[in-house]
C-alpha cells in the first residue's frame, strides 16, 4: 500500500538547508531560536474538524518550538468533532492550547472573546483550515526583534494558496507585489501603495487594540470585516512602522468544495447591504474622526473592495436576485456616499484587482463627475485580410468624439458602434468601437473578415 504524504510532511525548504539536511549535518532551524515576545493565536473555530489537525501540527512543529506561545480556540459552538480534536491537541502539548466555548455568535464575536482571554504581547488571528510554513514563526520572530527601535505596530505576512483538489501552492494574489523583497519596512503615515486586508495574515500589538477598545464588528458579513479591523487600527497607529515579510508564509486553503464564507459571498444579501454599510462606511466614518484626512492605504482598500460590487452590478446583475428594490437602492446609495470620500487621483492610479478602465472612467463619471487624465485606446481585433484594426476605447460621453490620424492623416471611421452601460439605473460608462484601415492600398468597404484568433499577431 503506497502511503500518501501530505503538503504539511513536504514543507518547501531552502535549498541550503535541503543540503544540510542530505549530508547528515546540524540544520540550523534545529537550534530552535524562542519567540522574543509573547504571541497569541487567536483561532476562532466552528466545525472545522476535519481540517484543524493540519493547523495545529503546522503550529506545533515550527522552528521557533512553542515557548511563549499560546493558542487560543474560540469554539463557536461546533456541532461536529472540533472540541474532541482540540482536546487530543491539548492533551498532546500541555500548556500550549486554551480553549473557550461559546453559543454560536459569527467569527467576528469569537475573535472578540478571543483577545479578552489572550496574554500575549502580539496577537494574531489565523483560520483553523488554512497552515503555516514551517519557518513562520521563526520570521516573524525577526521582525519582532528588529521592530523594537522601529515603534513596530504590525507585520504582514505572505499569502500563498493551497489548492486542496489538486494539492498545488500559488502565489497569485493580487496584492503580491507588496512582497517582491524579503521585508519592506513603511511609515504608517505613508504606507504608498500597500494595503492589508486580512487579520489572519497579521500580528498586532495587544495594548494598541486594548487602548483603543478595538473590535472586529459582527455586522460586517460576509467578508471585509478583516479590512475593517485592520484599518481602523492602522488609522490609530499613526508614527509606527509596518513591514511586509515575504519569508513569513502563511497557506490559504482553497477547499475543494468551495463552501468558504469567500466562495459563497456573493450569494448572501449581505454581501450587497451589510458589507457596504458597515464594513466600507463604517470604517471611512471612522477614519474622518480620528485623521486630519482619510488616509490613501483606506482609500485603497476600499477601492479594491468596491470593484466587485460595481462589476457585479453591470455584468452579473442575476446574482443580486435576492434583494429587494430598496436594497438595491441602498446599494447604490452606500456606493455614492462610499465614492464621496475617495479623491480624484486615488480612482486615477488605482490599477489593482479588475479594477479596468471601464470602471475607472464609470467611477470618476458618475461620482466625481471628472474624466481620466488621458483617453486609453484598446486593439480589439486585427484584420490583415483587409487591412484593417478595431478600436475600442471607453467614455463618459455618449457621442463618439474620437479623432483618428493615421500617420498623421486623419482616417475616417467604419462600422462605429456605441453602447451605454448603467450601474443601477444611472448612466455609468460609453463603450465605442469602431474599425479603421491601417494600409493605404485597402480601398473596398467590405466588412472585415474576423479571424478566429487575433491575437496571433
Amino acid at each position: 500500500m503506497k502511503a500518501v504524504v501530505s503538503f504539511l510532511d513536504r514543507q518547501l525548504v531552502t535549498p541550503l538547508e535541503k543540503r544540510i539536511r542530505d549530508t547528515g549535518r546540524r540544520v540550523p532551524w534545529s537550534r530552535k531560536p524562542t519567540l522574543i515576545d509573547t504571541v497569541s493565536l487567536v483561532v476562532p473555530c466552528y466545525n472545522v474538524g476535519r481540517y484543524i489537525d493540519d493547523f495545529f501540527k503546522s503550529v506545533v512543529t515550527q522552528s521557533t518550538g512553542t515557548k511563549n506561545l499560546e493558542i487560543v480556540i474560540v469554539d463557536d459552538g461546533s456541532t461536529d468533532n472540533t472540541s474532541e480534536r482540540v482536546e487530543y491537541w491539548s492533551r498532546q502539548h500541555p500548556g500550549l492550547i486554551r480553549y473557550h466555548r461559546q453559543v454560536n455568535s459569527g467569527a467576528a464575536e469569537a475573535r472578540n472573546t478571543g483577545v479578552s482571554i489572550a496574554c500575549g504581547t502580539w496577537v494574531s488571528f489565523p483560520d483553523p483550515d488554512d497552515f503555516l510554513h514551517v519557518h513562520y514563526l521563526h520570521h516573524v520572530n525577526r521582525m519582532i526583534k528588529k521592530g523594537k527601535v522601529y515603534r513596530l505596530s504590525m507585520i504582514c505576512c505572505n499569502l500563498h494558496v493551497y489548492m486542496e483538489q489538486t494539492g498545488e501552492i500559488k502565489n497569485s494574489h493580487a496584492l503580491r507585489y507588496r512582497f517582491q523583497q524579503p521585508e519592506t519596512w513603511l511609515s504608517v503615515d505613508d504606507m504608498r501603495e500597500h494595503v492589508q486586508l486580512s487579520a489572519a495574515l497579521a500580528f498586532f500589538r495587544r495594548e494598541l487594540i486594548q487602548e483603543h477598545k478595538l473590535k472586529f464588528d459582527s455586522r460586517i458579513k460576509p467578508r471585509f470585516e478583516d479590512a475593517n479591523f485592520v484599518n481602523r487600527y492602522l488609522v490609530r497607529s499613526s508614527g509606527t512602522t509596518v513591514v511586509f515579510s515575504s519569508l513569513a508564509k502563511y497557506y490559504y486553503r482553497k477547499r475543494q468544495d468551495q463552501t468558504s464564507q469567500m466562495d459563497t459571498a456573493h450569494s448572501r444579501g449581505e454581501f450587497y447591504t451589510n458589507q457596504p454599510r458597515y464594513g466600507w462606511l463604517g470604517l471611512l466614518h471612522d477614519a474622518a474622526k480620528i485623521a486630519p484626512s482619510i488616509p490613501r492605504f483606506v482609500q485603497r482598500t476600499i477601492l479594491y473592495d468596491t470593484t466587485g460590487h460595481i462589476r457585479i452590478g453591470i455584468s452579473k446583475p442575476h446574482l443580486m436576485a435576492m434583494l429587494s428594490d430598496d436594497e438595491r437602492r441602498g446599494l447604490r446609495d452606500s456606493l455614492h456616499e462610499t465614492f464621496a470620500y475617495i479623491d480624484p487621483e486615488n480612482i486615477k492610479d488605482f490599477s489593482l484587482s479588475s479594477f479596468h478602465e471601464e470602471i475607472r472612467v464609470g467611477a470618476l463619471n458618475l461620482f466625481k463627475k471628472t474624466t481620466p487624465d488621458r483617453t486609453l485606446v484598446y486593439i480589439k481585433e486585427l484584420d490583415r485580410h483587409s487591412g484593417m484594426v478595431k478600436l475600442l476605447y471607453f467614455s463618459e460621453n455618449n457621442v463618439d468624439d474620437l479623432a483618428v490620424a493615421v500617420d498623421g492623416n486623419a482616417c475616417e471611421k467604419l462600422f462605429s458602434k456605441s453602447i451605454k452601460t448603467e450601474l443601477f439605473g444611472e448612466e455609468f460608462y460609453h463603450e465605442h468601437s469602431f474599425w479603421v484601415r491601417f494600409t493605404q492600398w485597402q480601398t473596398h468597404r467590405s466588412p472585415p473578415h474576423r479571424h478566429r484568433n487575433p491575437s496571433r499577431w
